[in-house]
């Protein structure tokens, strides 16, 4: 999906479909959110009025817009910057080979192609705060710090590891030791075990086996996992509650995890589908999923219960490897470094593509996660750290103001302080409705049916509705507002980016708010809907007796041979649209099922819904429908 798209307001039915195919023009929302013709403007596109007004019918307003450039359909709601760059740390020219964050401090170990030294350096300033020679030890692939900030392990290409103690700076490394015959590429401490006696790491690389050693004096690994992958590319250690877990993946395509509390005799999880080599995995702080990246640039997203498939995205592939880390808490935001300097910002769950910019200005070589979730540390092969910010916009002191939904308005007169709020679309708000790739929203006065809806535990009369509008013939006038959320001295609150007055519609040319007025249509053929009813209503789940031989569902009954069904929530939005017709044998039939599932094949709440039935003659009957536990 493109992610330039036009800002605006647009309308539904005719025109919305004008729209889809280029035919039309849009009234433009600015970054800030005021009804203006906008500076910029997506490829190709114009700035001007609405062409038509919203689709309207028999007491029927349909509403329709275009999102806003910083619409959470489009990026998450996120922020993506470049905060700081460090240049003098290791020097000009030298690729940053590895990173290693200092737990709970500003702290910093990383090295670089040809350094005599690991450097220990300050996100503050970038200034030194020490050096520990290599001595003996050549070829440095990886850097991992302990939890406990005392010791360094590095790996190298040669097959041994060294260990460092952090508290002697200036000295060389206390102890080597040799633990494969081939090139070890990733060493990794037990994540989270900040007692210093406690040493054990795992080792991987271009041999077909992963080792887990208790310290450095061991003789003998503790564990060893067969990967069969022609070596291991991309290595995680997970503490989860039940004990640490061993995720890896190499040439071989696959990803696997293994609990390691024992001697695994097999992996816990076999994850197959990537066609590249597995570069990369990351995981959620909850531990809930797993995300893995090959040098194809594509990015799978994994249940790290059950190994089900979330999602899948791709990213473009790029000769430096690319790398995956997860925002905290809960992963809501993936986020992918390419190996040219640029980040994107993904879908945690589904991997969907939300933005991307330029954070590093030469190919990476390095990066690192940070355990805020909301930081990340990249090195190029120039010797240059650049420290980005990203992840949820979060209304604070240094973001005040974040993107926060939409509000419907609608009102008798041109004044917005005769306004009534319709509908208030609230970022995560789980019930939007779309028209092709626009928001979509119809007034839900318009749907409430001529009377009041059932009550089963009441028994008498149903009286008649009060019926706020529209009423055909008179005049409304609606508005949308983009409204964002605002940090203020310690609070956060909502605030309308522009008027009420400002977001009403205006039919092309006018200076004025237009009025909409919804009509009934002539009737020229016998009517057709005055008998349709719901069985049964209200749906008792568990209750009715069908459910024991079949899927729930609830019947729409005396319909003709055609009909349109659509079923909205009572605040307007559109749960599901059912098509009745002749059945696959061509024969005509009174009765509809609706499965009790919306537009995205998932089983509704319990709630009252509103249902409209169209004839082909244009006649419409509306009702209510009550689902109850």
């Amino acid at each position: 999906m493109a992610r330039s798209r036009v800002r605006g307001i647009v309308i539904a039915g005719e025109f919305a479909q004008q729209v889809r195919a280029g035919r039309a023009r849009a009234l433009f929302v600015s970054a800030a959110g005021m009804l203006v013709v906008s500076s910029w403007v997506a490829p190709g596109a114009r700035a001007g009025s609405l062409l038509s007004p919203p689709g309207i019918g028999d007491r029927r307003v349909d509403l329709a817009w275009e999102p806003d450039a910083d619409d959470p359909v489009f990026n998450g709601n996120t922020v993506l910057e470049r905060v700081s760059a460090f240049d003098l740390v290791h020097g000009a020219g030298r690729d940053i080979v590895s990173i290693a964050a200092l737990r709970n401090t500003s702290e910093l170990l990383s090295y670089a192609v040809g350094d005599a030294a690991l450097t220990r350096w300050s996100l503050v300033g970038g200034s030194i705060v020490g050096q520990y020679p290599l001595g003996g030890a050549t070829g440095i692939t990886d850097v991992t710090a302990h939890a406990s900030n005392r010791w360094a392990l590095a790996a190298s290409a040669d097959g041994s590891v060294h260990l460092w103690d952090l508290e002697q700076v200036s000295s060389e490394p206390l102890q080597s030791a040799t633990v494969s015959s081939g090139a070890v590429r990733l060493v990794r401490f037990y994540p989270n075990s900040t007692d210093p006696t406690d040493v054990r790491f795992a080792v991987a690389g271009t041999e077909d086996t992963i080792r887990v050693f208790q310290d450095l004096d061991a003789t003998r690994p503790l564990i060893k996992l067969a990967v069969q992958d022609g070596g291991t590319s991309a290595l995680q250690l997970i503490p989860t509650p039940s004990g640490m877990q061993l995720a890896a993946g190499g040439a071989g395509t696959r990803v696997r995890v293994w609990e390691i509390a024992a001697q695994p005799q097999s992996p816990r999880l076999r994850l197959e589908g990537h066609q590249g080599t597995i570069v990369d995995l990351a995981y959620t702080a909850d531990f809930r999923r797993l995300a893995s990246i090959d040098d194809r640039g594509e990015v799978r997203i994994w249940s790290f219960a059950t190994g089900e498939l979330l999602g899948v995205g791709q990213s473009e592939p790029h000769a430096n490897p690319s790398h995956l880390g997860f925002s905290s808490p809960d992963g809501q935001i993936l986020f992918v470094s390419r190996g040219d300097g640029t980040v994107e910002l993904r879908n945690g769950i589904t991997g969907e593509f939300y933005r991307s910019e330029q954070i590093a200005t030469a190919p990476v070589t390095a990066f690192l996660m940070f355990v805020d979730g909301r930081r990340a540390l990249l090195g190029d092969e120039n010797g240059r750290f650049a420290l980005l910010r990203g992840g949820r916009c979060i209304p604070t002191a240094i973001d005040p103001v974040c993107f926060g939904g939409y509000k419907i308005w609608r009102s008798p007169t041109r004044s917005g302080s005769d306004a009534v709020l319709l509908r208030s679309y609230n970022f995560d708000d789980s019930t939007w409705t779309f028209a092709g790739e626009a928001r979509a929203f119809t007034d839900p006065d318009s749907m409430i049916a001529r009377r009041n809806p059932p009550d089963p535990s009441q028994e008498g009369p149903i009286e008649d509705a009060i019926l706020a509008g529209p009423h055909n013939g008179i005049p409304y006038f609606y508005s949308l507002t983009r409204f964002n959320r605002r940090y203020l001295n310690g609070a956060i609150f909502d605030e309308l980016a522009h008027p009420i007055e400002q977001g009403f519609y205006r039919d092309p040319g006018a200076n004025i708010a237009t009025p909409i007025v919804s009509r009934a249509r002539a009737r020229t053929e016998t009517p057709l809907l005055t008998e349709v009813y719901t069985v049964p209503n209200p749906y008792e789940l568990g209750k009715v007796p069908w459910e024991v031989s079949g899927a729930p569902h609830v019947e729409f009954r005396n319909l003709p041979a055609r009909a349109k069904i659509k079923l909205y929530t009572v605040a307007g939005d559109l749960v599901r649209e059912l098509a009745h017709g002749p059945d696959q044998y061509g024969d005509e039939r009174a009765v509809a099922e609706w499965d009790l599932k919306n537009s995205s094949g998932r089983l509704v709440v319990p709630g009252v819904y509103v249902y409209q039935v169209e004839a082909q003659n244009g006649e419409v009957v509306q009702g209510y429908l009550a689902l109850v536990r």
